[in-house]
């Protein structure tokens, strides 16, 4: 039923957990580790936040006030819930897609047209389709191609900075890229390199080792305060395994986020490059309150 779910679950060419199961399994180990996940518990826990975050609000406006709160927030909350449905649909149907082009790279394949099951993502839709139909005019040169464009992709992956890019009227006219270095993207940090400030989105305080995980499929966790580059729908089930997040990207409302706050995990995102400012196993401690990490 949920076969479909893989990590980056909105680019094709990712493997889902029907092709590579890998993901499944690492998360069944770190659950083993700890105790018992207890649902009834974790909606209990959810329950406690809602209603203490309520009270803390209705605490400091006026009655008058109360009533207007309350309708936007029922009407916040409904949006929240049909936004989240929306892109879980929309991960069933790119599965369903996904599906689709992974057979037609297998009866490439099996033709003979190109060398990998997967090469068929290095090709352009309309290639596919004219390839099907039998009128296209590289089905020679198909293998050459592929070949210029994995080259081209492996350099892309290399690379540290990210491209920006703006268009303004017609494309080819009016069209520059500026290259966003790690420099551009710092956030605060103390003269001592010893506290950083991002974004905080997940409240509480905990004190733990970081864990840098780069790949959630090799993801050993077991307690420890989780530190990603990025993170999507795909990354939940690593949170029952964490005492707390730390994402170099990611908004207040990104997915991860929303997931967080309602497990009630101190999260912070926005730490560009602190994947490289904190070392694996060191100790450090967060306040999800406040945006603060600081090195113990």
């Amino acid at each position: 039923e949920y076969g479909f779910r893989c990590m980056f679950e909105l680019k094709l060419e990712e493997p889902s957990l029907k092709e590579d199961p890998r993901f499944l399994f690492t998360a069944l180990k770190n659950y083993l580790k700890k105790d018992a996940v207890e649902l009834d518990k974790m909606e209990s826990n959810e329950k406690e936040i809602k209603v203490k975050a309520e009270k803390k609000v209705f605490a400091k406006i006026s009655p008058l006030k109360k009533g207007l709160f309350t309708y936007v927030l029922n009407k916040a909350r409904k949006a929240i819930k049909n936004r989240e449905e929306l892109r879980f649909m929309r991960t069933k149907i790119f599965g369903i897609c996904r599906s689709m082009f992974n057979r037609i790279g297998v009866n490439f394949y099996e033709q003979g047209i190109i060398s990998e099951v997967k090469d068929v993502y290095f090709l352009h839709i309309d290639e596919i389709r004219q390839l099907i139909e039998g009128r296209s005019v590289i089905e020679g040169i198909v293998k050459d191609i592929i070949s210029l464009r994995k080259h081209e992709f492996d350099e892309q992956q290399s690379r540290d900075s990210l491209e920006r890019m703006y268009f303004f009227g017609e494309m080819q006219d009016r069209c520059f890229v500026e290259i966003l270095t790690e420099n551009d993207m710092e956030f605060e940090e103390d003269e001592s390199g010893r506290s950083f400030k991002g974004v905080p989105c997940s409240p509480g305080e905990v004190t733990a080792e970081a864990k840098i995980v780069l790949s959630p499929n090799d993801a050993n966790l077991n307690g420890e305060i989780m530190v990603a580059k990025r993170t999507d729908p795909g990354w939940v089930p690593l949170f029952p395994s964490v005492s707390g997040i730390i994402i170099e990207r990611g908004s207040v409302l990104s997915h991860s986020a929303v997931v967080a706050r309602e497990m009630g995990i101190p999260t912070i995102v926005g730490l560009r490059g602190i994947t490289k400012k904190i070392e694996n196993g060191e100790k450090i401690h967060m306040n999800g309150a406040t945006g603060v990490v600081q090195r113990i």
